[in-house]
């Protein structure tokens, strides 16, 4: 995997783990956007296992 390879797939990790669900943002919408991040991750060949995702979207819920 290439410099710049590596650094998108970086990248795309952080964003995924540290995203955080927007409140005038539907739920729909929410989960439509992190399927698009698996996606690219997926492109990059970095393979989530359904815990992952699932810890993922629990984590970017609102606390309250």
């Amino acid at each position: 995997m290439s410099a710049a390879a590596s650094a998108r797939l970086r990248f795309l990790t952080i964003r995924f783990e540290n995203y955080k669900k927007i409140p005038f943002v539907s739920m729909r919408e929410h989960l439509r956007h992190m399927s698009n991040m698996i996606s690219e991750l997926t492109d990059m060949s970095y393979e989530l296992t359904d815990e992952q995702q699932v810890h993922a979207v629990v984590y970017s819920l609102p606390n309250d």
